[in-house]
């Protein structure tokens, strides 16, 4: 789940909020004053501030609710509860990639608007005791929802990013609330307010900082998912080579780089006159780019930010297009702009495949062998009937030669797998 994923399911639930916070208002408002009061007599009093903040709480609850739970698809996954206690960290840390970073940090503060509203609606909540124990509550609630329906796993990490995130809330109205009503604010109450915040601040920035003196970064894969394999017997017919080896470093110089995808939507726009760009965001831990719409052309862009490769799709009347085979002076002048354009390197020809689509391969490299920059991958292309570009996927890698590196033998990483 990407910041793309994440708007999107707001946008598709806010709607929906806010008309249940409007019934929830005039049904309670209609059952305070009339019913309460002048039916039953109540004497109790309750503010109007009070009384929009509770709805505004119970509103926003909802949106959680159905951002975590009512929003997911059924987990087909055979995991369905990780007791691994901060394993979410360690995905974090592996894999380096925003997305885990940012359910990371939305856990945390989904709840950090319940530890502020629930003091100012009232004073029963002016207890930390009080606020964790609505937080752990409503969090278990959800857990066990996913649980029960498969949408989602039930985490221990959620619940104590969850119980943190209403603490921050409830420290930080601390504030405001001693402000208010000494006209003045203790070192200690600010402290609380800033403490775990600031140990966030610092834990992250310590990773930025450990990770970036790393010469290759985190090579492993998903370490943070224990499997138990302890009743799992491993044997090789194989005899394994006992003899440390070398293997080539090279470096993807396309990967993680945003300005590389603005300078081809500029190449697009000018060479192949696709509109001008309307607006961005990511999508999980790609970029999806979303081009002025015309007469004949609705055109997307995704590009693959871990690998630098892109893909470029019209979407306009694509269900009656077909792959239309272009004649040898268009694949001429088509092959010709590519080349100048810099989107593919200037060796061999386009050809037709197979499935009437124009692609060009890469030449195959033994990487084992080969000690110097290379490029893989291939670039496929569709055209409609009228030659106009329909879909361009660039999977085109610049690899860069590092350095070689001394690695263990086949032998020794067999024994390290069997006692895993």
């Amino acid at each position: 789940m990407g910041v793309y994923d994440i708007f999107s399911m707001i946008s598709r639930w806010a709607t929906l909020s806010i008309l249940l916070v409007l019934v929830v208002f005039f049904i309670s408002l209609f059952s305070y004053k009339f019913i309460y009061k002048k039916v039953l007599g109540g004497k109790k009093e309750v503010s109007t501030y009070q009384f929009v903040l509770f709805v505004i709480l119970l509103g926003y609850l909802f949106l959680v609710f159905a951002m975590t739970g009512l929003s997911r698809v059924d987990n087909f996954s055979n995991t369905m509860v990780n007791f691994n206690f901060l394993s979410s960290y360690l995905d974090v840390w592996y894999s380096w990639t925003l997305t885990p970073l940012l359910l990371l940090i939305l856990n945390i503060l989904m709840l950090a608007p319940l530890g502020f509203l629930l003091p100012l609606i009232s004073k029963k909540f002016d207890s930390l005791k009080n606020i964790l124990l609505v937080a752990f509550a409503f969090t278990v609630f959800i857990e066990v929802f996913q649980l029960i329906t498969h949408r989602g796993v039930f985490e221990l990490d959620d619940l104590f990013h969850n119980t943190i995130g209403s603490m921050i809330g409830y420290f930080i109205v601390k504030v405001f609330l001693e402000f208010k009503e000494n006209k003045k604010v203790r070192i200690s109450t600010i402290i609380k307010a800033f403490a775990i915040p600031s140990i966030y601040i610092i834990l992250f920035v310590g990773a930025i900082v450990v990770y970036n003196n790393k010469e290759f970064g985190n090579l492993n894969i998903n370490p943070f998912e224990h499997t138990d394999v302890s009743n799992v017997e491993i044997s090789s017919n194989i005899a394994f080579s006992d003899n440390d080896d070398k293997a080539s470093v090279f470096y993807n110089i396309n990967s993680n780089n945003r300005k590389k995808a603005l300078d081809i939507i500029k190449i697009l726009n000018t060479d192949f006159n696709i509109p001008e760009l309307k607006k961005s965001g990511m999508d999980g831990d790609n970029i999806q780019y979303i081009f002025d719409t015309t007469s004949d052309s609705m055109y997307s862009m995704t590009y693959f930010y871990k690998d630098g490769t892109w893909s470029l799709n019209n979407n306009y009347n694509v269900d009656n297009m077909e792959n239309s085979r272009l004649n040898d002076k268009k694949v001429q002048e088509l092959e010709k702009l590519l080349k100048k354009s810099g989107l593919i390197p200037d060796i061999t020809k386009l050809h037709y495949d197979e499935n009437n689509s124009l692609r060009w391969d890469a030449k195959k490299i033994d990487i084992k062998d080969t000690k110097k920059d290379f490029i893989d991958g291939m670039i496929m292309i569709t055209n409609s009937p009228s030659g106009d570009l329909q879909s361009l996927y660039n999977g085109i890698k610049d690899n860069k030669y590092i350095r070689d590196i001394e690695i263990i033998s086949p032998k020794e990483a067999f024994e390290k797998v069997k006692k895993r």
